[in-house]
């Protein structure tokens, strides 16, 4: 008994579940490959209800009348997730969209490729003109997936840029520094390795108030209930994103963004949304971990979603 004792290896932190050596060894074999860097995938954007959505104003095309403030939805389905939601991140990135002065409309999705980012001016962080008097902004972008209160899978995209940067900081500080013992010493746990409970929050800036991001681990995923399934296909989506087997095109929300958010901020009132001037984004990718460039190994035909 005392040896079978010993042959299980805990976590840094006594709020996850032990899990057996096999599993803490399949875990280590995958660690080492988050960069917080690649292309960007056509697939739904995980967002928030809040009152300056589409979803929420009747004028609005994208109007659902079964919204309500501080929901998550999907931009495929229009699905809406009451919180807490659980979320298994697979990637993290930084993408770059030039757009036309003032948040006007999208004049190019550069996706990771900084190199107008790095040639046009302004401050090493957030906003910078290019010699045309072209925007281009840093948008964090994570590459998730949303297990439904049904039990189905949806793979998806996260937004946390502007006011929810610093919590975007702090969830990578724990995907870049979870640490476990395993068989060949310690490693740091693949971003999948465990699962969150996100929830919404409400921010404020003093004048302006809405609702914004908040995560909280909620173990590994080995260890859940179909954990093996939700490992598995984590890691296919990771391998997709990293061998560019999927579409590398903005999404039909990224074309929009830009003309929406300018359109938004002209009737928006006080209290009513999160402000105009809001904090840039950390420094670069190296706050990250990532590199600052990524190879595009292949275009697959089909996408795995």
């Amino acid at each position: 008994m005392a040896d079978e004792q010993n042959n299980e290896v805990a976590p840094a932190t006594n709020t996850m579940p032990t899990l057996t050596p096999d599993q803490i060894a399949r875990m280590q074999k995958d660690s080492g490959k988050q960069k917080f860097n690649m292309r960007e995938i056509m697939v739904p954007v995980l967002k928030i209800s809040n009152t300056t959505s589409g979803v929420m104003k009747k004028s609005d095309p994208e109007y659902k009348p079964q919204a309500t403030e501080g929901d998550f939805y999907d931009t495929l389905t229009f699905s809406f997730y009451t919180p807490p939601i659980e979320l298994i991140v697979v990637r993290f990135q930084t993408n770059y969209i030039e757009s036309k002065p003032k948040m006007g409309p999208t004049v190019r999705l550069w996706g990771m490729d900084r190199t107008g980012y790095d040639q046009a001016v302004g401050r090493d962080v957030g906003v910078r003109t290019t010699k045309d008097g072209n925007e281009i902004r840093e948008v964090g972008t994570y590459y998730c997936i949303l297990k439904r209160s049904d039990g189905t899978l949806l793979p998806c995209l996260a937004y946390l840029g502007s006011t929810a940067w610093r919590e975007a900081r702090r969830l990578n500080a724990i995907i870049g520094s979870l640490e476990m013992m395993g068989p060949d010493g310690p490693f740091v746990l693949p971003p999948y390795g465990q699962i969150f409970k996100v929830k919404t929050v409400p921010a404020s800036d003093g004048q302006n108030t809405w609702m914004t991001w908040s995560f909280e681990q909620a173990g590994m995923t080995l260890a859940l209930p179909n954990g093996q399934h939700l490992y598995d296909r984590a890691h296919e989506l990771e391998v997709a994103v990293d061998k560019s087997l999927t579409r590398i095109v903005g999404t039909q929300d990224d074309d929009r963004f830009a003309e929406d958010q300018e359109q938004r901020a002209a009737r928006r009132e006080v209290g009513n949304g999160p402000p105009k001037d809001e904090p840039p984004p950390p420094t670069s990718d190296e706050d990250y971990g990532g590199d600052r460039q990524a190879t595009v190994i292949d275009k697959a035909k089909s996408a795995p979603f």
